[in-house]
């Protein structure tokens, strides 16, 4: 752990391990270098072409969850870009100073640490705008709101900020590191209980309107069921999401805490867990982009344009350029001749 003083000895916590040593006693330490980096240049290219897509995805999602996702993806990409530079300077590509306060290796690490957190909020955030759009349900989907995305990004990123500042004291207090855990807890918690319950009022909504009969009721019935349906799905796949959030949170906080507070970074285990959580992670941002890339469709989509282009060269190169016959051409020579004979003067 690198443990560094600025200014008027100010104690500052960058949660980075340098493997040093352990890197030439344990060359298996090289290999999931090897592979976290591998993961980040695969998750990479994804989440920027989901950021993307999401934009293009108004008939899926409601604007206010696109503009949600894409704030938090964002600053997910910002911080796997970073961990990159992170990389170079733990396995010692690029050399650091290790008597001098390193501003770069700080600001990198900051900004990986405090760019990571909104995976904390990113669930909750989504799970809290599907409670706006169940509580304005008649018309969410005619009134645009647009100060609902702004609110939620900013408690999000505020949130995200604060819980930084926590895990930086949790690293150097056994009570901060108590807190630390119960709001991870609590928040995960929440988030299942709290989208089980919005997804089963509007399920609960949606088959009584469905068996209402009677012509006063037709029309308001219809708007409200199309609206119904629609967060229906969404919270239906958002379910998915939080459990595995969970699950997800779990063994990430465990790893975490393993490689901060219960080895020290001297020990190759405290080293293993913090390579382990960098592995987890971007693991799981690589299949997280992916599999929303798939479920959206535009990857399918992609998909099926290139085999179908490719499958449209190879067709066009296998098959042989027509030959058209001398007494064909001669039949057209001979049609051409007798017109001009017949309109000649």
């Amino acid at each position: 752990t690198m443990l560094v003083t600025p200014l008027n000895g100010l104690t500052l916590f960058v949660p980075v391990i340098f493997p040093g040593e352990t890197l030439e006693i344990y060359p298996s330490f090289r290999i999931l270098y090897a592979t976290e980096l591998i993961f980040i240049l695969v998750s990479l290219p994804g989440a920027f072409l989901l950021i993307r897509v999401l934009g293009r995805s108004v008939r899926l999602f409601h604007e206010n969850l696109i503009k949600i996702m894409q704030v938090h993806l964002l600053a997910v990409t910002v911080s796997e870009a970073s961990r990159i530079l992170a990389i170079l300077y733990e396995t010692r590509i690029i050399e650091r100073s290790e008597d001098n306060f390193d501003v770069v290796v700080f600001v990198t690490v900051a900004v990986r640490t405090a760019s990571l957190c909104p995976l904390l909020t990113m669930i909750p955030a989504m799970i809290t705008e599907r409670s706006f759009a169940s509580r304005f349900i008649s018309n969410y989907e005619k009134l645009p709101r647009y100060w609902i995305s702004f609110l939620i990004n900013g408690i999000s990123i505020v949130l995200s900020v604060s819980y930084y500042v926590l895990a930086m004291l949790a690293c150097m207090s056994t009570f901060f590191l108590l807190v630390m855990i119960l709001i991870s807890v609590l928040i995960m918690t929440l988030s299942c209980v709290a989208i089980i319950m919005v997804h089963r009022k509007d399920v609960a909504i949606l088959r009584d309107l469905t068996n209402k009969t009677g012509v006063s009721t037709v029309t308001y019935t219809l708007s409200l069921k199309f609206q119904l349906e629609e967060n229906v799905r969404v919270t239906r796949l958002l379910m998915f999401l939080s459990v595995g959030y969970s699950v997800w949170g779990f063994f990430g906080c465990g790893f975490f805490s393993s490689a901060f507070i219960i080895f020290d970074p001297t020990d190759p285990l405290g080293q293993l867990f913090y390579a382990l959580f960098n592995n987890y992670t971007a693991l799981s941002l690589a299949i997280l982009v992916w599999w929303l890339l798939w479920t959206i469709g535009d990857l399918r989509r992609m998909l099926r344009t290139r085999f179908a282009s490719c499958c449209g060269i190879l067709k066009m190169n296998v098959e042989q350029p027509s030959v058209v016959s001398k007494e064909n051409v001669h039949r057209i020579d001979d049609h051409f001749n007798q017109l001009q004979a017949a309109w000649a003067p």
